[in-house]
Formats: C-alpha cells, sequence, structure tokens
C-alpha cells in the first residue's frame, strides 16, 4: 500500500514540476531514456544478485528468458511511442 502511495506521490510531484518548469522536448527524451536504462539495469542486478533465480535459471528456461526480454522491448517501444506521440503533440 505504501508503494502506491509512493507511486501517486512521484506521479503527482512530475505533473507539477511538469506544469512549472519548461524543458525542452531534446532534454526530456534524453531524461525518458535515462529512466529507462537505469530501470533495466536495476532489473538485471536484481535477477543477476538473486540467488534462487540463479540457482533455478536452467530450470526456468526459455520462457523466462521470453518474458524478461519481452519485458525490455515493450518498455522501449512504449517510451519511443510516447515519445514520438508527444513530438507530434507539443505545441
Amino acid at each position: 500500500m505504501t508503494f502506491l502511495f509512493a507511486c501517486l506521490i512521484a506521479l503527482g510531484l512530475g505533473f507539477f514540476c511538469g506544469r512549472i518548469f519548461t524543458i525542452s522536448k531534446t532534454v526530456t527524451s534524453r531524461i525518458s531514456w535515462g529512466i529507462l536504462l537505469c530501470m533495466i539495469f536495476t532489473l538485471g542486478y536484481g535477477v543477476g544478485s538473486n540467488k534462487t533465480i540463479l540457482n533455478n535459471l536452467s530450470s526456468l528456461g526459455l520462457q523466462a528468458l521470453a518474458i524478461c526480454l519481452a519485458t525490455i522491448i515493450g518498455s522501449l517501444f512504449t517510451v519511443k511511442v510516447y515519445l514520438k506521440w508527444r513530438e507530434n503533440h507539443d505545441t
């Protein structure tokens, strides 16, 4: 429950900062990609440091690899589509 509140607070702060501060599209794009890459790094670090996952990696198999790759590709695609949409709809 506290995680949900933290997410809502972060969303609210981002909204108000976006209304108050003016940042160019290129800077916003770089920030978005940077944050996404940090999130993917954190995911990889979490998997790499988890002994249970590493010990069971052979039994998890291709299905786990496919889910992981789909998550990464989906995240990259979503950010790219959003930035393209924002580029076309910003005034």
